[in-house]
Parts: structure tokens; C-alpha cells; sequence
């Protein structure tokens, strides 16, 4: 499946989640390809969550979206190797979630630091 028809996909399912999303592609500096981001309130991150796994077909796919983490906040697409893939991205930190796995290792870490600090 050609890229555009990837990103075409991936916005339409999000939108059709429960859930209010601000997707916009972004220039990445250096490289061809543009990155899709997509912000997600607070309230509406396990929704997106669930409706990503769906989308993963045979792509290698990880969702982040807003969390009581202020350095958390945007999931971006991009094409790496001729493969497009969604990679998780911590702002101000560097790092980055290598799969879904990892995403919701860390997704019940936050929950449990956010039920800390009501």
C-alpha cells in the first residue's frame, strides 16, 4: 500500500474513534518523508490506544497520546526503510516506545504515578 493511501487510512480511523484528535502533517528536517501527528486530549488517550492495535496489520505500530505526563504528547508516521510505522515519542526526553508492548508497560506506570498525585 502506497504511503498516501496509509495516511489516508490512519486519519480516517482515528477520527472515527470516540475520541477529539488534531492530526496534521509536519516537514521532518533532512528527510523525505513528512511526519503525521496527532494530538490527543487527555480523556481520550485509551481510546485511541485500542483503536490503533486494530489498524496494526502488518505494520509495526505504537500509539502515544496525551497522558498525565507533560512531556508526553504526539505519535508520529513515519517511513523508515521503505516500511511506514508509528513511533511513539517522548517530548524533551529523547526516547522513544519500540513496541506495543513497551507502550503499555509504560501507559500502566503512568496510571499508577497518576493515581499518586490526584
Amino acid at each position: 500500500m502506497r504511503r498516501e493511501d496509509l495516511i489516508a487510512q490512519f486519519k480516517a480511523e482515528l477520527r472515527s474513534a470516540a475520541v477529539s484528535l488534531t492530526i496534521r502533517e509536519e516537514p521532518r528536517p533532512g528527510a523525505a518523508a513528512s511526519e503525521l501527528v496527532v494530538e490527543v486530549p487527555e480523556d481520550g488517550w485509551h481510546s485511541a490506544l485500542a483503536k490503533m492495535k486494530k489498524l496494526g496489520g502488518g505494520m509495526r505500530l505504537v500509539f502515544l497520546a496525551a497522558t498525565p505526563d507533560p512531556f508526553v504528547r504526539t505519535a508520529c508516521l513515519e517511513d523508515s526503510s521503505g516500511e511506514v510505522q508509528i513511533v511513539a515519542l517522548m517530548r524533551g526526553t529523547g526516547r522513544s516506545v519500540a513496541s506495543v508492548a513497551d507502550l503499555w508497560s509504560w501507559a500502566g506506570h503512568m496510571e499508577r504515578e497518576a493515581a499518586r498525585y490526584p
